[in-house]
Parts: C-alpha cells; sequence; structure tokens
C-alpha cells in the first residue's frame, strides 16, 4: 500500500505516511485456532480478516479481533508524531477500505477524513452489531471500479447512500473502466479529495 500512495507524497509534503501490514499471513490456513480460513495469496501478502460478503458475522469477529490492537498502533503514531484525531486520515484499499470505514464509524472519535477505496461496511446489516442511528461527520469518499469483480461496485454505492440516510458525509466516485485494483485515475481522485479536506 505505501509504495502504491508513494505518488501522493510530492504533493502533501508535511503528510505521513503509515502503512502497517494486516497481521496475518494469507499462507496461515488458520487464525488464532479458530475455523476460519484464510485463503493462500502468495508470499509477503498479509490480510486483516476474512472477507466474506455472505457471512457478515465472521467478517465482524475478524474485524473485532484486530480493532483494539489496530486502534492502538494508530493512537502510539498520533502521540509519536503529535497529532491528533482530527489530523488523522484512514486511507484503505479492499479490506484495508472495510477496516478504515469501520473504525472510523464504530471504533475512533471522528477523524480528519477517511478514503475507502473498493470497499463496504454493512452498516445497520449485522444483527450482533449495535445499531448505529447518527453517525460523525468524518468527511469519507468510497472509490470503486465499476469492474471490480471481487467487491461488486454496487457495495460503495449503497454505504454511501446509507452514510448519507445516517448523516454522515460522504460521497462516491465510480471508475467506469477500473477493476479492484488502484490505478492512476484513482490516484486522482484520492489526490483531489485530499486537497480539498
Amino acid at each position: 500500500m505505501l509504495e502504491l500512495f508513494s505518488s501522493l507524497g510530492p504533493n502533501f509534503p508535511n503528510y505521513h505516511f503509515i502503512a502497517p501490514n494486516g497481521f496475518y499471513s494469507c499462507a496461515c490456513s488458520n487464525i488464532d485456532n479458530d475455523k476460519y480460513q484464510m485463503f493462500v495469496c502468495g508470499d509477503n501478502k498479509h490480510k486483516w480478516f476474512i472477507i466474506d460478503l455472505n457471512n457478515m458475522e465472521a467478517m465482524l469477529t475478524g474485524i473485532q479481533r484486530i480493532q483494539s490492537k489496530l486502534k492502538g498502533l494508530i493512537e502510539t503514531q498520533l502521540q509519536k508524531l503529535g497529532l491528533n484525531y482530527s489530523d488523522l486520515i484512514l486511507i484503505g484499499h479492499s479490506q484495508g477500505s472495510i477496516l478504515a470505514l469501520y473504525l472510523t464509524y464504530y471504533v475512533l472519535p471522528q477523524c480528519g477524513a477517511t478514503i475507502a477505496y473498493a470497499g463496504t461496511l454493512p452498516i445497520n446489516k449485522i444483527p450482533s452489531l449495535h445499531p448505529i442511528t447518527q453517525l460523525n461527520s468524518t468527511p469519507v469518499i468510497l472509490v470503486h471500479g465499476k469492474k471490480d469483480g471481487i467487491i461488486p461496485y454496487t457495495e460503495s454505492v449503497q454505504t454511501n447512500l446509507i452514510i448519507k440516510e445516517l448523516g454522515g458525509n460522504s460521497q462516491v466516485v465510480i471508475l467506469d473502466n477500473d477493476d479492484h485494483g488502484i490505478t492512476e485515475s484513482g490516484l486522482d481522485v484520492i489526490n483531489q479529495f485530499l486537497n480539498k479536506v
């Protein structure tokens, strides 16, 4: 992720880009001896949790398992840099996008902004998760390729509608010719968004 966003650095010289790996290696057949299986995705790849849009409870379990560790990592970095949550911009792709949105609305105080690329957040669609009636006003942009074959772009469209219905501050940009990956056109959208927040 950090390599992909290296092109943002020259435009934002006062920003600190921190891109932690997911806590679990994809090569693992199980995590913490639980029943969930990770898929093998090659050397040096890491995941945060298992994505299964048909089993939101399992996905939520994976997210909740790491949320306090990740919040601690964020707080350590903010303290080290002398920054506040209002200075924090979360950027996530795919799993990272789901996690960034979850942290934005369920875990962290209001942040500076959140960029969710090719992800989703099933707000109020997971029975065991307390329902949200009002979202904080963190500026959020959802960016998604229309040809995404992993997480359909309609997930970002639906997430944006729900965020707006609950009083959140969001927008969605669908890139007609893009798939699941981050592209130059996607980086252009991110650049424009960061210049406004």
